[in-house]
């Protein structure tokens, strides 16, 4: 009986459900002065205005080739959540479920820019967020290199808008001295060549719905259990 009752939950629960590419950036283009929309977006994927774009909040464009390029970053050693930051949205299409497990990123700045970086992600519009490790960031004299955020999986409905920001900060800079030129530095998110240098990884699926097979084979449980108490 488990072994039939098995049977048809795979049956009936079977979805695509690969761990592929979400969203992804080749920052070819370089010296993008706004928003920088992603090179690949995976099917069923929401496509509404807002989601699958890098942006910036509270810092500003710097002109540096084959890169998306920021500066006046924070300069305290206090993290500011809602302002100085680069950001993008994902949302799943109606639907559809959006599983969400790892972000791989190329992340680097000028040896005179701030040193402390930080990624997070929001499921309810900022009222809580999940932070990865602070870490230091790599300077762009340094060969690239990406690095990944491996936070635990988590799975969203359509309707829920996930975000994701990264914040430069510190006092100190990127070649671990105090520094009163960190504002005018950048940081970026660095090109790999014949790569995307941020990835963000995970899944697209049908929401499950509980099928007329599965209701037959539970109907069978029903009756089998029904007998075998008569």
């Amino acid at each position: 009986m488990k072994t039939l009752i098995t049977a048809g939950l795979l049956f009936s629960f079977a979805l695509v459900a690969q761990a592929g590419t979400i969203v992804a950036w080749d920052v070819l283009e370089g010296n993008v002065t706004g928003s920088l929309a992603a090179g690949t977006i995976a099917e069923n994927l929401d496509t509404g205005t807002g989601l699958n774009a890098l942006s910036r909040t509270g810092v500003t464009y710097f002109n540096r080739n084959l890169s998306y390029a920021s500066q006046n970053w924070n300069t305290t050693d206090t993290m500011s959540v809602n302002d100085q930051y680069i950001a993008f949205s994902v949302s799943a299409a109606a639907g559809y479920e959006l599983t969400l497990e790892s972000l791989d990123y190329c992340i680097d700045g000028g040896n005179l820019a701030p040193g402390t970086g930080v990624w997070g992600y929001t499921t309810d519009g900022g009222t809580s967020w999940t932070f990865s490790d602070t870490f230091n960031i790599r300077s762009n004299g340094d060969p690239v290199q990406m690095e990944t955020w491996d936070f635990e999986d988590f799975t969203v409905s359509s309707g829920a808008t996930v975000e994701f920001r990264f914040w430069s900060y510190g006092t100190t800079n990127i070649a671990g001295d105090p520094d009163a030129s960190l504002a005018t530095k950048p940081v970026a998110v660095d090109n790999i060549t014949d790569s995307n240098d941020l990835i963000l990884n995970g899944t697209v699926s049908t929401i499950p719905e509980v099928s007329s097979s599965l209701w037959l084979v539970l109907a069978g449980v029903v009756l089998v259990f029904l007998r075998r108490r008569s």
